[in-house]
């Protein structure tokens, strides 16, 4: 059993945990666009902490799997730094991602809306009605 990794395992781990924080970065993104395309208060705490345990197991299987359960710093910063370059280099179209999904979704959703809309006013027409009604009712 060794004790002390060589250098070129530790560069292989360090680089894979660069990929790791990389794709950890693309899965933040994708939670910002979600958050974004929702826009609901409530969606940000879940997202968030599906996030925290997405990031959590994945780091807890990568030191299982890379390192032999063994914790070592350049660990984290490699996923930090993959984390960085990706936030970096892509981050930055997620906004602008994120608004162009949000109005399509809202294209291809707005006959609902509509529909929902005017269901709405039927509705509060034959309520608006009925409680007429029932004061004529109650009156005579």
């Amino acid at each position: 059993m060794e004790y002390i990794q060589a250098l070129s395992e530790q560069l292989k781990v360090f680089l894979l945990g660069i990929g790791l924080g990389f794709l950890l970065g693309a899965a933040y993104d994708f939670f910002k666009i979600l958050r974004i395309c929702i826009g609901f208060r409530g969606v940000t705490v879940v997202c968030d902490l599906i996030y925290s345990l997405l990031v959590t197991a994945a780091t807890f299987c990568f030191v299982l799997a890379f390192s032999g359960g063994e914790i070592r710093f350049y660990i984290f910063l490699a996923e930090i730094l993959g984390w960085l370059i990706w936030f970096l280099a892509f981050s930055s179209f997620t906004g602008s991602a994120a608004k162009k999904i949000k109005s399509f979704f809202a294209l291809i959703f707005r006959p609902f809306s509509i529909a929902k809309d005017k269901t709405k006013f039927i509705f509060r027409k034959i309520k608006e009605i009925i409680k007429k009604e029932r004061k004529k009712s109650v009156n005579n």
